[in-house]
């Protein structure tokens, strides 16, 4: 049975009359009761007005106060009024960064947009919005993952789009109108608790019936494709998109947010909804931004359904339905994906099919209704999922620095990438004194991205990334990238957590011994390659030559080397440094002179 063939029975029994052609008022509520109403099978949610999270949802005045609690009490969270909506409430955006512009290196950090509530009803996505904003007050000084987002990444949360609608649901969270919608009129609830759109000659009470079909479809008042803007030109149709594109004061007041989040530096930007559980994402002909957004998606499908199963018990997975390329109906990231050229999609949050999901019993539109027991999973877990995101798209990993000393501290190898006013980078390497065979030496490769997950939910430790199937150590070898005469045992190594350079697991060390082989036999001197293979946490490759530093253009990678040095979008193997060897005979004079 459909979605739609399964809400028509639940209206039937509840003794709604098709073909009734004036507008009815129904209630949803818990428990099969006659009349007009929907039952849910779990109670209907009723916003409090509390600014704390808690399992259940905030009011917006709740929600707004948390927003601005959370910029006065923070400095890496700043805040601008983007615009207004059709009755004049400011829309606010904010910005969680630190301070400084430009990240530890002097080059300017990436961006990300993500906007929230642009659907009234939608109530799970300003939680979820607000769970952004909470995870960075919640996490900032973790000396790992969010710290290193703060520093590099400008990550921008327009919370609530649609105030309007969303103060008209959460004004009436029980009650609809059913009767007029030109499409199912006898099936379709409208305005009060299901409103969708913005208040464009609508007003904010439900008692006034001869209203309560006006407004836009803010999702799909969007160019490039606002023509034919999804169904139908209809003014009172469900995604009416309006006189024209970005004709509404909300979409407006989202293009400005793109200007705050820094449009030059955008790499990502998501509009999120409820419900169905899955991506649509945009594809346009740009083919490396289509593969690379695939790749983003794949990364937050993978990740978030093994945390959910790891904290819950339940996996929840994501699956993505991108459009057909260069087609469109209106929507946010369209703009986005055309305007930017970066990757862009709707996400559709849970529930996958229904109030059913959660024990309810499937009535009329239920899936925009998540109960309160799912409200602090969804925005806890959603948080920890975007968070990963961001760092993938922060940029692929690259070396930052290379030592290696004998155990008892004579150096015999250092290496350093300088950052350089152009936003390159200059190899400072020195070799102090060739490795000899029979000493014991300590490894240590510094990267410029915590590279390894640590057990947020247990004891600290580093683990495998949850959804991820990555070596947890580099592998590392004497040789060339494609031959190998000795590979260090990097399963006796670690990743630093307390003793880490900058973020916890940016610096991996190993100890290790030459082989009798690695023991020049017709020379004084040996040269060898030393070769580092690794990838970050979601599985980037290292960027092989750091002295082009990978940045983003045109949507994709630019300066990502893979291990023969040609640019593109999936990295390798960094081969950059050298190291010398000598006879047994010519050791003793490097031991002599050490004293």
């Amino acid at each position: 049975m459909s979605r739609l063939q399964a809400a028509l029975l639940m209206t039937l029994t509840l003794g709604l009359v098709p073909g009734a052609d004036a507008q009815q008022r129904f209630t949803y509520v818990e428990a099969p009761s006659g009349g007009n109403t929907f039952a849910l099978g779990y109670p209907p949610p009723i916003p409090e007005a509390t600014a704390l999270p808690f399992d259940g949802f905030r009011t917006w005045q709740a929600l707004h106060a948390r927003h601005q609690d959370l910029m006065m009490m923070n400095d890496f969270i700043d805040g601008e009024i983007v615009g207004q909506t059709r009755l004049g409430r400011d829309i606010w955006a904010y910005a969680l960064t630190s301070p400084d512009p430009a990240m530890p290196d002097g080059r300017p950090k990436s961006s990300v947009l993500i906007n929230g509530g642009i659907h009234a009803r939608e109530w799970g996505t300003p939680e979820l919005t607000t769970g952004l904003i909470e995870g960075y007050a919640d996490n900032a000084g973790d000396g790992w993952l969010y710290d290193y987002l703060l520093d590099h990444v400008r990550f921008v949360v327009l919370p609530v789009n649609n105030i309007d609608g969303f103060l008209q649901t959460q004004r009436y969270p029980t009650e609809v109108l059913v009767g007029q919608d030109p499409r199912f009129p006898d099936d379709w609830p409208r305005d009060g608790r299901m409103r969708r759109k913005n208040l464009r000659d609508a007003d904010e009470n439900l008692d006034t019936f001869g209203d309560h079909l006006n407004g836009v479809d803010l999702n799909r008042n969007n160019p490039p494709f606002f023509d034919p803007g999804g169904w139908t030109d209809v003014e009172t149709d469900l995604t009416w998109h309006g006189p024209f594109a970005h004709s509404e004061p909300e979409t407006q007041a989202l293009v400005a947010a793109g200007v705050y989040a820094d449009g030059d530096r955008l790499r990502w930007y998501q509009d999120t909804h409820s419900f169905t559980q899955l991506f649509f994402s945009k594809r346009t002909s740009n083919t490396r931004r289509n593969a690379i957004q695939a790749r983003l998606l794949s990364t937050f499908s993978r990740f978030h359904d093994a945390l959910s199963l790891e904290r819950h018990g339940t996996g929840r997975l994501y699956i993505d339905q991108p459009d057909p390329i260069d087609t469109g109906i209106g929507v946010t990231p369209e703009y986005f994906a055309y305007t930017y050229d970066i990757p862009a999609w709707t996400l559709e949050i849970e529930p996958d099919n229904g109030g059913e999901d959660y024990g309810g019993f499937g009535a009329n539109h239920d899936g925009f209704i998540l109960p309160e027991s799912e409200v602090a999973r969804l925005r806890d877990d959603m948080a920890i999922t975007h968070a990963v995101l961001a760092y993938q798209m922060a940029g692929p990993p690259s070396i930052r620095s290379v030592e290696i000393r004998t155990t008892d501290g004579f150096p015999a190898l250092t290496a350093n990438w300088v950052p350089a006013a152009d936003g390159s980078r200059t190899l400072d390497a020195r070799i102090w004194e060739p490795l000899l065979v029979g000493l014991q030496y300590r490894l240590r490769v510094t990267f410029d991205k915590p590279m390894r997950w640590l057990d947020i939910d247990g004891d600290g430790s580093v683990r495998e990334t949850p959804g991820q199937s990555l070596a947890l150590n580099p592998l590392i070898w004497f040789g060339t990238p494609t031959a190998s005469e000795f590979a260090i045992d990097t399963d006796a190594g670690r990743w630093l957590i307390a003793e880490a350079d900058r973020y916890a697991t940016d610096t991996f060390e190993v100890t290790f011994e030459l082989p009798p082989t690695m023991d020049p036999e017709d020379a004084e001197l040996g040269l060898h390659g030393l070769v580092i293979s690794a990838s970050d946490m979601t599985g980037q490759l290292l960027d092989t030559d750091p002295s082009t530093a990978a940045d983003w253009d045109n949507g994709a990678w630019t300066g990502y080397e893979n291990s023969q040095g040609v640019a593109g979008d999936f990295g390798g193997s960094d081969s950059n440094l050298q190291v010398l060897t000598v006879t047994r005979d010519a050791a003793r004079i490097w031991l002599r002179r050490r004293g």
